[in-house]
């Protein structure tokens, strides 16, 4: 098995730079039939106790020892105000037990897309005011357009001080991040410095797409400027879902084409000053399908541990695992 937190970068690098004879340049994203990984995501198996039949189950975020899961639900018995759901487990080796509501916080619209940090104390969401177009809550992919609609999803945390109990703070709405524009949060990154944000935006010819910017952390409830990362693809195809690993050097996102289904990309670079450039399918036959949507991916701490959100089953969200094995 590969290092801890190298496992993607080695593993992306040697699939884009395998091929190349010496002194050959390789553009990242740039793909060759002969390049050959040296791993890939296996033994893909939906997270049964945490989904339910005919219901969307989606956006899992993990803490770092995965013994506590929070995702989307539209399950409809939840809190009110609120699609975010959570489950715990002794140990990560054991399925997770039921699965409960969690917040209530907004009264004034609802909370989804959540991101737990790795310490289980702090929990970033998106905030939708109830004047907004709720159809689009628990969906990082709708392309619809709520440009007539002043109100818009921003990004909002609560904490806690201590991951036994549920007492978590009133929501804080996060400086830094929020714009006019759709924003939905994402786990932190780079040793929990950097978040990978999706922002929501409209293109000349009207449409609207999903960019992915990262963001450096520079308080409990305050971020710098994010920045866009505009050469990861044509600007018609959506990024999001961003997942940045804690070594900063691997983003791992939800790739989306016009026309077409999204699917799981990773990109590389070589250091935290440089910009992630292309895009590449994560390696394994069963993780991207061909008409089904792939989004949400999440990693654990050393890399070898996948999950995401698929509707490769009856068109229903669901959440699914996998893991990186290297030959």
């Amino acid at each position: 098995m590969l290092e801890p937190q190298k496992t993607l970068a080695a593993a992306s690098m040697a699939m884009l730079l395998g091929a190349c004879g010496e002194g050959e340049l390789l553009t990242l994203g740039e793909q060759r039939a002969e390049s050959q990984p040296v791993g890939e995501f296996v033994n893909v198996q939906r997270v049964d106790e945490v989904c339910v039949e005919g219901e969307d189950d989606e956006n899992p975020t993990l803490t770092d020892d995965m013994r506590e899961i929070y995702f989307n639900s539209d399950r409809d018995d939840g809190a009110e105000g609120s699609d975010i759901w959570y489950a715990r487990r002794d140990s990560p080796d054991e399925p997770f037990d039921e699965p409960r509501p969690l917040g209530g916080w907004s009264d004034d619209g609802s909370d989804s897309s959540p991101a737990i940090s790795g310490d289980g104390l702090t929990l970033w969401l998106a905030w939708t005011p109830e004047t907004a177009d709720d159809s689009d809550d628990s969906d990082d992919s709708d392309d619809s357009d709520d440009s007539d609609d002043d109100a818009t999803t921003d990004v909002r945390s609560v904490t806690r001080d201590d991951t036994s109990d549920d007492d978590w703070s009133s929501p804080t709405l996060v400086q830094g991040l929020n714009t006019t524009d759709d924003e939905r949060p994402r786990p932190l990154g780079q040793g929990g410095l950097v978040m990978p944000l999706s922002r929501r935006v409209a293109t000349l010819d009207g449409d609207t797409i999903w960019r992915t910017l990262l963001a450096r952390r520079e308080g409990d409830f305050e971020f710098g400027e994010p920045v866009l990362q505009e050469q990861l693809a044509g600007a018609d195809v959506s990024i999001v879902d961003g997942f940045l690993t804690q070594d900063g050097l691997t983003l791992v996102f939800k790739y989306e084409a016009p026309d077409d289904p999204g699917q799981l990309y990773w990109s590389t670079r070589t250091s935290l000053n440089a910009p992630f450039v292309g895009a590449t399918p994560l390696p394994g036959v069963d993780v991207n399908t061909d008409e089904h949507d792939e989004r949400d991916p999440w990693l654990s701490p050393d890399g070898t541990i996948l999950y995401f959100a698929s509707d490769r089953e009856d068109d229903t969200m669901n959440i699914y695992r996998a893991e990186f094995v290297s030959p």
